[in-house]
């Protein structure tokens, strides 16, 4: 097969029709897919942070099915420029343009224009409108860890408030149970009084910490459930 007559005979480039058919396939191929595969990654990780999701919830609910989608549509925005000679050179490598313009016919010898602007604009409006997505999915992912954060230290100012407040209506009621030493009318008096105020305090004091010990597990898991979708969104954000 004969070198292209579309390369300029002054530039590096070389190969042939085919070769140059083959390069903008892939080109094609990957200018449609990588855009929609970065939108569907963000949104499974937005289902995973969000709404937390497992990796066999995503799988059976979004990813089985998004798949399909995402090659059968690169693929075809691929294979359709093949038939019409779309592929030609474009700048310093091949891609989608109309080449070869007639002026005597005012037609091109490979592809139209208005092939061109079609799928000139498929491209612009998929990369955009994944531009778009990715964004607002980034920003969503950010206000659902920052609304975690503040719910949990929340959560840790509420549960040590509660716990100083239990210590002290703790230290408040023994004050109140103790017997006073002016209204005691006999030993026995005092003795049993001070029983039951030790065992009113042991009561309180028993409970107290079983709270704590309550709020402080609560606290652990809000703690950790935090720690993994700060860690989720860190991956998903990174570079």
């Amino acid at each position: 097969e004969e070198k292209s007559a579309f390369f300029s005979p002054n530039s590096a480039a070389r190969g042939t029709t085919g070769t140059c058919e083959a390069s903008g396939f892939f080109i094609q191929l990957s200018t449609m897919s990588v855009p929609l595969y970065n939108a569907a990654l963000a949104m499974q990780y937005f289902l995973s942070i969000k709404y937390s999701w497992r990796d066999e919830r995503i799988y059976q609910r979004f990813e089985r099915y998004i798949h399909p989608v995402i090659l059968l549509f690169a693929f075809t925005m691929a294979i359709i420029p093949l038939p019409l000679d779309l592929y030609n050179r474009y700048y310093f490598y091949c891609y989608i343009t109309a080449s070869g313009y007639n002026d005597e016919t005012q037609e091109f010898a490979r592809g139209t224009r208005l092939a061109d602007d079609i799928f000139k604009s498929i491209y612009f409006v998929v990369v955009f409108s994944c531009g778009i997505l990715d964004t607002g999915i980034m920003l969503a992912i950010y206000l659902a860890v920052r609304k975690t954060i503040q719910k949990s230290t929340l959560y840790d100012f509420g549960a040590n408030s509660n716990t100083s407040n239990q210590n002290n209506n703790d230290g408040a009621g023994v004050g109140r149970n103790r017997p006073s030493i002016g209204c005691m009318s006999s030993a026995v008096s005092s003795v049993v009084l001070g029983s039951f105020s030790s065992l009113g305090s042991l009561g309180s004091s028993a409970d107290g910490e079983a709270g704590d010990r309550r709020r402080k597990k609560r606290a652990k898991r809000r703690d950790q459930r935090t720690k993994q979708v700060a860690t989720m969104a860190l991956l998903y954000t990174a570079p």
